[in-house]
């Protein structure tokens, strides 16, 4: 490339970031999913405050993967997760339970909440039954029931918070990866979709928290969360953020010359890097690992590294002699 096409690419790239950073949509915001934290106590990690034996631990689905696991009675967990007053939020997060338990989790009101009364959003489970239950107004002890769950099972919620009218709506899916749809949403037995806070309050919600119970027979738990994403707007959104990103097949958060080397040993193969959902492994998913790998690499500092060149065209290269090789069989 001349310097004079490179100048005219970067322009072009530079007002491609410009105007995506005028017109930013609105999306979910990442509180918390465990990958960076130390197995063990959560409690001092990052702006955790925890009884002890609240745990970064293994996903049981999937080792390489880490979760927050509540195995305790009677202990609380709380990390900053703000929702200003008046405002309007969809909080998203996956949850899992593999026995029975009494335990709460939602948003609180307070700084340093250590009650069942310090919910304004409770979610709730409890052990005499797998029913998934919510707070509805300001008497105590007043839940809704609006779904019967199974354990071991991971759950995706979306809760919309609407501070202006002190009230909440949830919607649940247990498929990995997938969007919220209208037959998602959580009704009572009384076909109530909008349940009020537990606690009404005029302040900001101020931390996600969890609180099990004490009581019970036999094993407890764990509750297991993970996943903590808040929406940065009012908007509704029902997208999933843990879906993975085009291209990134090991799973990483990122696509890079990792995920292609995946590709290649999946090529023809199994459907290990298919980004398409057809099934298997081919050419048109190197074709969306491609655009995905050079999204982001867009630089008017630096020439595109070598390296990366180098294995794109390796990459087709290696298409190209699987295709040979086929047609000659």
């Amino acid at each position: 490339m001349n310097v004079r096409n490179m100048l005219a690419s970067c322009g072009l790239a530079l007002a491609t970031v410009l105007l995506s950073a005028a017109d930013a949509p609105a999306g979910f915001n990442l509180i918390e999913d465990f990958d960076q934290l130390t197995l063990g106590e959560i409690g001092g990690q990052t702006a955790w405050h925890a009884s002890s034996g609240v745990l970064v631990a293994a996903d049981p689905v999937d080792a390489a993967n880490q979760v927050l696991s509540v195995a305790e009675q009677s202990v609380v967990a709380r990390t900053p997760t703000l929702i200003p007053a008046g405002a309007i939020r969809m909080l998203f997060l996956r949850f899992r339970f593999e026995k029975q338990l009494t335990a709460s989790f939602g948003l609180s009101p307070y700084a340093a909440p250590s009650q069942f009364g310090d919910f304004a959003v409770e979610l709730s489970l409890v052990n005499t039954s797998p029913n998934l239950r919510i707070a509805n107004g300001d008497t105590a002890g007043v839940y809704d029931t609006i779904a019967t769950l199974a354990p071991d099972i991971w759950y995706n919620a979306w809760v919309l918070v609407d501070h202006a009218s002190n009230t909440s709506q949830v919607w649940l899916n247990d498929e990995p990866g997938v969007t919220a749809l209208p037959a998602d949403k959580l009704l009572s037995d009384a076909l109530v979709d909008e349940f009020g806070f537990r606690a009404s309050t005029a302040s900001d919600l101020k931390n996600f928290y969890i609180k099990t119970g004490s009581g019970g027979s036999g094993e407890f738990g764990p509750l297991l969360i993970d996943d903590i994403y808040l929406e940065n707007s009012p908007a509704l959104n029902f997208s999933n953020p843990t879906a993975p990103l085009p291209g990134d097949f090991d799973r990483s958060g990122t696509v890079d010359a990792a995920d292609l080397a995946v590709w290649q040993a999946a090529y023809g193969v199994n459907d290990e890097a298919d980004a398409n959902g057809d099934g298997v492994t081919d050419g048109a998913d190197f074709a969306i690992w491609q655009t995905a790998a050079a999204a982001p690499a867009v630089s008017c500092s630096a020439i595109p590294e070598p390296g990366a060149i180098v294995l794109a065209a390796a990459a087709l290269a290696f298409v190209a002699m699987q295709r040979k090789v086929r047609v000659r069989r």
